[in-house]
């Protein structure tokens, strides 16, 4: 005797959500081990703050790391269904943003300059969507900008610690570079809410490092004042 026909319907629809939800469990379980990864990167890019002539040194020393969560990306990567990434987006977005910052500061660290979508997807081994849709597991340009716009928050601390520390010259180059990324910035036309405030909040960070500066141009402790 067959089965009934809401029997055969909902059967087929429980099996559809055991495997959608087994695949999300296997992902966010993927998610979390990236996320300690780039937690434990975070902190020891965060000991620049009390030790700023070591930058170059610090950013340098979390390079084994990054490339080991660019191996775990790729893995990440293979457990989502081929053209599902918006289905499964929600579980790692966050991630994505954060992973950006991460590249974004290391590199600012490294070499007092801004990452290129280019270096990103270099270093992530994830492709950046830019003017052409990606059907492939990717960073969308809004988690690339999510990741660019926290760092005038960082930097203005930076600037702070800076002078604490006696480095006069670095809070210029930091107001120079902060003041560049904000007028990019200035020239997009944001439509999500969330990236919109973090950009709004960047003139506060700029009003932080220019006070700084003020004051070490008002002591005159710089060379470059």
């Amino acid at each position: 005797m067959s089965q009934p026909i809401a029997e055969r319907l909902f059967g087929s629809l429980q099996s559809a959500m055991d495997a959608n939800a087994q695949v999300r469990e296997v992902i966010k379980d993927r998610v979390k081990t990236i996320d300690l990864q780039l937690r434990a990167i975070q902190g020891r890019l965060l000991q620049v703050h009390t030790n700023v002539a070591q930058a170059a040194e610090i950013a340098k020393s979390v390079e084994d790391k990054l490339a080991a969560v660019r191996s775990d990306l790729q893995a990440l990567a293979q457990l989502v269904p081929e053209h599902q990434f918006y289905r499964y987006t929600h579980l790692y977005t966050s991630l994505l943003q954060t992973l950006c910052f991460v590249v974004a500061w290391q590199t600012y660290l490294a070499s007092e300059t801004v990452v290129t979508p280019e270096q990103v997807a270099e270093r992530t081994g994830l492709p950046v969507e830019l003017d052409r849709e990606i059907v492939e597991f990717h960073i969308p340009l809004e988690d690339l900008l999510h990741g660019l716009v926290q760092l005038p928050s960082e930097l203005a601390r930076l600037a702070v610690n800076c002078a604490a520390q006696q480095d006069y010259d670095r809070p210029l180059r930091i107001r120079a570079f902060v003041q560049e990324l904000y007028s990019g910035f200035q020239l997009l036309n944001l439509k999500n809410d969330l990236l919109r405030r973090r950009y709004d909040g960047i003139k506060y960070d700029v009003k932080k490092i220019e006070e700084v500066v003020y004051d070490i141009k008002l002591r005159q402790l710089s060379r470059q004042s």
